[in-house]
């Protein structure tokens, strides 16, 4: 039977609104949450590990960091198959984020609440932990990161949104749909996803990470003493101008700074021009987030930070979720190149996939692996393997197995052309038909010509961009 270590720390699930301390408090520790579950000896032998009662809007980054450290310590041993993190609702999808970047071992990981105390009617705090633990004891959720089970549905740390204060569904993943399902100790995984790790686990966050919202007519405040900087901005990028005079200081003196949109789903990307439009955030050196919104970025940028990462690196962990960051050679040697279409996040994908293929073209024995190439070119490996893999079907490069293995060009480079590659990384587009769509379109397919003149051979062929990119 499956081992499962269960960290109990507090939050609604484990509340009770008492006659003589009158409001719902946690009050409930591991063994009478386990004792109101019927039927959980069966799925799992439980390792309880009574932690805390701390509501979860009391939680510091210390004690995140602290409960990684617990996690990590139980999944080493191998006689546990799985840890269950039992916790308040309000920040879960900070805290499961937290520790999807922690390097934990590939074990599965969930948390775990409750939109009702258990004096409330119909609290779902048993219900959810039976599931949580059938989750974390069945071996297809190895290596898919951590999760957030609740109201039958599985999520994955790094989309899952608190939707709604009260609602029982309230957890949603708006950009990539929930990863699985769960019912009566029954596990269904609908897709699998590749998750990323920090290095190390950081001793702590850099802190303060203050993320900056923007609002209609409101100024900027300027932080002080930031660690990083996110910035919500609104629409695909945009904000108004003062916002990146105060971004463009921190970045002066090599803070990270991460752009982000304030719109439930969707990601920022370069395209408007305008004074503080997303394509002067792209030029000043941002890094973008994807689809990690603003909670999620400033987790990022916290433990990043706080993990020794610099700059580019965390550019190249948030690239896995469509975002990046033009680099200074990008800048000065890529020209025409780098403001290649930027319909569907093309532009930056594709800049560093260039920087992985040109390292391909002159690797010592003609092949690298994904960490030699990462290491490098400043990509997360993880992020090297994806994007080669999105190109591998176009029959530009190959992979080898075996110990001497890894990847390499499959083509001459002269037979490489770059808008061959930016069409390899851009995501299928609208069949809308409107005049507006035709339009964009063609400007896409004119841009994408004029990239099909030049080469990968060319770029070696030119000393800048040989040394640079």
């Amino acid at each position: 039977m499956p081992r499962i270590a269960v960290v109990f720390t507090g939050g609604t699930i484990s509340m009770r609104d008492e006659p003589d301390a009158p409001g719902n408090r946690p009050t409930l520790r591991g063994e009478a949450l386990m004792a109101s579950v019927p039927g959980l000896a069966d799925i799992a032998e439980i390792e309880p590990i009574d932690w805390g009662l701390v509501p979860a809007s009391h939680l510091t980054f210390e004690q995140v960091l602290e409960i990684g450290r617990i996690l990590a310590r139980a999944l080493d041993r191998p006689d546990v198959d799985g840890t269950v993190v039992v916790q308040g609702t309000d920040v879960i999808e900070e805290t499961a984020f937290a520790w999807d970047l922690l390097p934990l071992p590939a074990k599965p990981v969930v948390v775990v609440g409750a939109m009702r105390s258990a004096s409330q009617e119909g609290y779902d705090g048993p219900e959810n932990l039976r599931n949580a633990v059938a989750v974390a004891a069945d071996p297809s959720l190895a290596g898919q990161g951590v999760v957030v089970a609740m109201a039958g549905e599985i999520h994955a740390a790094d989309d899952v949104r608190k939707t709604h204060t009260h609602a029982y569904a309230t957890f949603q993943s708006p950009n990539t749909g929930r990863l699985g399902l769960v019912a009566d100790g029954r596990v269904t995984l609908m897709r699998r996803r590749q998750p990323l790790h920090l290095p190390r686990i950081p001793a702590s966050a850099a802190l303060p990470v203050p993320i900056l919202g923007v609002a209609l007519d409101d100024a900027p405040r300027t932080p002080a003493a930031a660690a990083g900087l996110v910035v919500a901005a609104a629409g695909g990028g945009n904000t108004p101008p003062a916002y990146l005079e105060v971004a463009r200081e921190l970045l002066a003196a090599g803070v990270p700074v991460a752009l982000t949109t304030r719109c439930p789903s969707g990601r920022a990307l370069p395209g408007y021009g305008f004074p503080g439009g997303s394509s002067q955030w792209w030029d000043a050196g941002a890094i973008f987030t994807g689809t990690l919104d603003a909670l999620k970025a400033r987790i990022l940028l916290a433990l990043g930070v706080g993990a020794g990462l610099g700059v580019d690196e965390l550019a190249g962990l948030a690239m896995a979720w469509g975002g990046g960051r033009i680099g200074a050679a990008e800048r000065s040697a890529a020209g025409s190149f780098v403001t290649a279409p930027v319909t569907n996040g093309v532009t930056g994908d594709a800049a560093a996939l260039v920087r992985v293929l040109l390292h391909l073209a002159t690797a010592p024995r003609g092949m690298a692996t994904s960490a030699e190439i990462g290491e490098a070119v400043g990509i997360h490996p993880v992020v090297v393997r994806r994007m080669l893999g999105a190109l591998r079907p176009t029959g530009m490069v190959e992979s080898r197995r075996g110990a001497q293995g890894g990847w390499a060009l499959a083509r001459d480079p002269s037979r490489i052309r770059l808008g061959d590659v930016s069409r390899a990384l851009a995501a299928p587009g609208s069949d809308a038909h409107d005049h507006v769509s035709a339009a964009l379109r063609r400007a896409e397919e004119a841009q994408l010509a004029e990239l099909d003149r030049t080469t990968l051979a060319d770029l070696m062929a030119e000393s800048t961009l040989g040394t640079d990119l």
